[in-house]
């Protein structure tokens, strides 16, 4: 029922480098809808640690381009509003329109030295997740990805520790742990 308090163990962890976490369960869960708000919008201490945070649902088949997009608009509607216009995202608008490896860039240049955290939503495939890993860099900063997946064996996969994987059940449509 507290899921607004989710704790993401990158937070306070000595390790530097880029942590991923994977959330097991059915795709309409109540508990993702509120990790998701909550890690990524409205909890205070992730706003305060995580400077650029994005949530993106993946589509089916994945779409590189789509997704570099998405991504893009939620970093710009998270970051700006707190940060002011340090990137430039006055460029978003005429890059949307870009080819895919202008968007890579300004993604990279958006990333670049700040820590991040992106919620993936609905993760379906080793491939799809080898194609954001890419767009996505280490910059060795804590930066965190958490991975919404329905298969436990690519929640297991994405992170390759156990710990790491979290798995929310359903008990009544409206309250899941």
């Amino acid at each position: 029922r507290n899921l607004h308090k989710f704790h993401v163990p990158c937070l306070g962890e000595a390790d530097a480098s880029l942590q991923v976490i994977s959330v097991f369960g059915p795709v309409r869960n109540l508990s993702v809808e509120s990790i998701m708000k909550n890690t990524c919008n409205e909890d205070p201490e992730m706003c305060r640690a995580f400077m650029c945070r994005a949530r993106v649902k993946l589509m089916h088949p994945f779409n590189r381009q789509k997704f570099i997009r998405s991504l893009l608009k939620q970093l710009y509607k998270n970051y700006c509003p707190q940060h002011g216009n340090d990137v430039d995202f006055l460029k978003l608008n005429g890059m949307m329109m870009g080819t895919e490896g202008i968007l890579i860039e300004f993604v990279k240049q958006v990333l670049s030295n700040r820590r991040y955290l992106v919620f993936l939503e609905d993760l379906s495939s080793m491939d799809d997740w080898k194609a954001v890993r890419e767009l996505l860099p280490d910059e060795d900063n804590s930066s965190c990805i958490i991975v919404h997946t329905q298969q436990l064996e690519l929640a297991r996969l994405c992170v390759g520790q156990p710990e790491r994987v979290f798995e929310l059940q359903q008990f009544a449509d409206d309250h899941s742990v």
